[in-house]
């Protein structure tokens, strides 16, 4: 087989490219000549088993990623293909890995990790959530875990988690638990902290991220941020722009993006 960790990075730039799944890189490697061809294996050779791309992108990590992709952009510069003049910027919404729940489900979720460390840390768990609980005993219960745990340190983050959730979801006036109304910043799921409300207006709204790019005219990403869907998109201008490693005559994008990056340039000439 030919360098491994080459060819899976090869392999990697294929998948996002064509949009392929795991198996379904590995099924092309196995039939597509031209796959075959870029990949560097010989025509009866067996490619990777699709298992160990999902092994491998963990093990590369984010960084080197990243090393990898900037380097692959100064290739094809030094190439002549990169026409890095006039570039292009704009936010998109990137659908959150996460199942929506309800707002009882939620808290119940977030207990759960509570009690799950605390019982990993060897401390007694001495709060119990039963199957269908009403929203007032659920909060009272999780107010009951977050006093008994106020002095346990190795919990610490998820106990903020759960305490965040309570304050953005529930509201208790006269010893009764409500639901709040739905506000962008909130934590959305347990298990992706990081996913948050973005909204078009109060009854258009979604569980997302939000990326923000900046790309040649032919279409090669020069730069890009991502979120979580409440940040606005003027706040994706200035940390673009300083991202740039390529200078440039014209911008094209949205108006807030473009003024808040006129008043930055127009900051620092001053």
């Amino acid at each position: 087989m030919t360098n491994f960790p080459r060819m899976m990075f090869k392999a990697e730039v294929l998948q996002y490219m064509h949009n392929w799944t795991d198996r379904e890189v590995r099924e092309e490697a196995l039939y597509n000549i031209a796959v075959k061809w870029f990949l560097e294996l010989e025509l009866d050779e067996e490619p990777f088993d699709f298992t160990a791309l999902s092994k491998f992108r963990a093990k590369l990590g984010k960084e080197m990623h990243a090393k990898l992709l900037v380097d692959i952009l100064q290739q094809i510069k030094e190439a002549g293909f990169l026409d890095h003049i006039l570039q292009f910027t704009d936010t998109t919404a990137v659908e959150g890995d996460v199942a929506v729940c309800t707002t009882a489900h939620l808290i119940v979720n977030a207990c759960a990790l509570v009690t799950k460390k605390l019982k990993e840390e060897g401390y007694t768990v001495a709060v119990i959530f039963e199957k269908k609980e009403q929203l007032q005993t659920i909060v009272e219960k999780a107010f009951i875990l977050l006093e008994k745990t106020k002095n346990v340190g190795e919990i610490e983050y998820k106990r903020e988690m759960l305490k965040s959730i309570l304050e953005d979801y529930i509201e208790v006036k006269d010893g009764k638990a409500k639901e709040r109304k739905k506000r962008e910043k909130r934590i959305v799921s347990v298990t992706d902290p990081d996913v948050r409300w973005g909204a078009k207006s109060d009854d258009e709204m979604w569980a997302e991220y939000k990326t923000g790019p900046t790309m040649t005219e032919n279409r090669f990403i020069t730069g890009v941020m991502v979120t979580p869907a409440s940040v606005a998109d003027d706040k994706f201008a200035i940390p673009l722009y300083e991202q740039l490693m390529y200078p440039l005559e014209t911008l094209v994008g949205d108006v807030p993006l473009l003024v808040r990056i006129f008043l930055f340039l127009n900051l620092i000439i001053r």
